[in-house]
């Protein structure tokens, strides 16, 4: 359930990493020096991220996933944490040990933008709300229902 301190430390080849369901915490410096690391995809398992997870890898943002477990992030590289909107509770001071210039990305008016203000941390809103991606979705539903008819 976890992937010790180290594991791939100094792996200069790798450059993407695809973790597994069911682990739950990344240890200190995992992915140390990994300097060609630039994408990482996390499970919905994942609980905590360890001191210097990702310290010397060329990777600075982190996606969250959708599940909303993780309670503790202790990466001081990391600048910059997309919450996907479905996301609704985070812990205080989960960010507490990353870069004071850390950026939170969501979506306008979703839990990660008062997240961002509650703690003091900076918010970019680039990501569509769940009730914007319905919109667009029945929308597009619309116009191609619209363009079939045309088309009789």
């Amino acid at each position: 359930k976890q992937i010790e301190d180290y594991a791939f430390s100094s792996c200069h080849s790798l450059t993407k990493v695809n973790l597994s369901e069911g682990l739950e915490i990344l240890n200190n410096s995992v992915f140390f020096n990994c300097s060609e690391l630039r994408e990482i995809k996390l499970p919905s398992t994942l609980k905590e991220i360890g001191p210097r997870a990702f310290s010397g890898a060329a990777l600075n943002n982190v996606v969250l996933p959708d599940s909303g477990k993780l309670t503790k992030i202790q990466s001081r590289e990391l600048t910059d944490i997309t919450i996907p909107a479905c996301i609704t509770s985070i812990p205080d001071n989960v960010f507490a040990e990353c870069s004071k210039e850390v950026t939170i990305h969501g979506a306008s008016g979703s839990y990660a933008q008062s997240y961002a203000k509650k703690n003091n941390l900076k918010f970019k809103a680039d990501l569509a709300s769940s009730s914007t991606k319905a919109t667009k979705a029945t929308k597009a539903t619309k116009a191609s229902g619209k363009a079939a008819e045309k088309a009789e």
